[in-house]
Formats: structure tokens, sequence, C-alpha cells
């Protein structure tokens, strides 16, 4: 028996045995739902395959949404902004955490602290930070104006807020007199 006999056909047999079956996507009404939908008839639709073999369902008047899953939740602890100002008056600011606004800080204020655990989430989170110069601002020479702290901390029974971990830090001086958005970002495992 020689062996060029039998290549030819193992080698056919091969391929097609290679191929693999079932390698298509599913999509309805345009949105890929692959592996999603499950028990469902729906009449009166129109189906078509394109030339790779995925199925296409168009289905007037079926209305497809994809569900995102929530955000994991951050890791346990509780997380602050602490904002300090060494010489007020020079910058309003605008802070928001994973694009939703979490304070408006008058340029008068000396002092500002909030906490942001429920702005938070596992994983990737960011921060924006936008000064707003003041139009009628204390002369004074350049020096620190604002000094921003993101970080895991905990509050004493007293009321005093101890940050056991910094996230971020930022700081601002008063020379500069040019609105700005600054962005911070960090990871929370």
């Amino acid at each position: 028996m020689s062996i060029g006999r039998w290549l030819g056909p193992a080698v056919l047999f091969g391929l097609c045995v290679a191929t693999p079956a079932g390698a298509v996507d599913v999509f309805l009404n345009n949105t890929k739902v692959t592996g999603s939908v499950k028990a469902l008839a729906m009449p009166k639709v129109d189906v078509r395959f394109d030339d790779v073999g995925n199925v296409y369902i168009d289905a007037p008047g079926y209305k497809v949404e994809i569900a995102t899953p929530p955000p994991p939740p951050p890791p346990p602890g509780h997380y602050y902004l602490v904002v300090n100002v060494p010489a007020p008056g020079h910058y309003a600011l605008e802070v928001a955490a994973n694009g939703k606004s979490v304070a408006s800080i008058p340029a008068k204020s000396q002092s500002y602290f909030v906490e942001l655990t429920d702005k938070f989430q596992g994983g990737a989170n960011g921060m924006l930070f936008t000064f707003l110069p003041a139009p009628d601002a204390p002369p004074v020479p350049e020096m620190e104006a604002v000094d921003i702290l993101v970080g895991r901390g905990e509050t004493g029974a007293d009321g005093t807020l101890t940050i056991n971990r910094v996230l971020g830090t930022l700081k601002r001086k008063t020379g500069n007199r040019i609105a700005e958005a600054v962005p911070m970002t960090f990871e929370l495992k």
C-alpha cells in the first residue's frame, strides 16, 4: 500500500472536518444577537444569509435593545474629594466624576470636601476639574491657589477625615488666568 494513494482522500477529509460548523452570527434588525435570543417565535419576518453564512432577520415591529451591565462597585471603603484653597478668590471650580457633576465650588471658598463613594466604580474612573478664573481675583504674587486630593479614607467619631490611600492630586497656581479643564484618571481594584 502506498502513502500517495491515501494522501489525497486524507487531505480532502481533513479540510471537510476542519471547516467550523455554526461559525456564523445572527443579526436581528441589524443588531448582533448571536447566542442571546432563545425560545422566540417571530411571524412575518424576512430572513437572509450573507456570503459567509451570517443570518440576518428583518423583523418590522420588533425593537432590539442591548442591556449593558452595571459597572462594578468600587472596592470597599469610602472615597473623598478634598479641596484646599490657600489663595481664595482666584478660581471657581466645577468637578465631575465619571461624567456626572459632583461639586460646584465658588471662588471665595477656602476648603471643601465631599464623599464620592457612590460616584466611583470598580476599574477605571475619571474625574474632570474645570478651573474658571474669577474676574475680580485679588492681586498676589504667583502662588498655589488650589490644592486637590482624591483618596480613600475614613472619618473619625470627631468628624476628622483621614486619607489612607491617595488616588490622585492636582495643584493650580494663581498666575494662570485661563479657563481650563484638567482630567484625572485612576483604577480602583
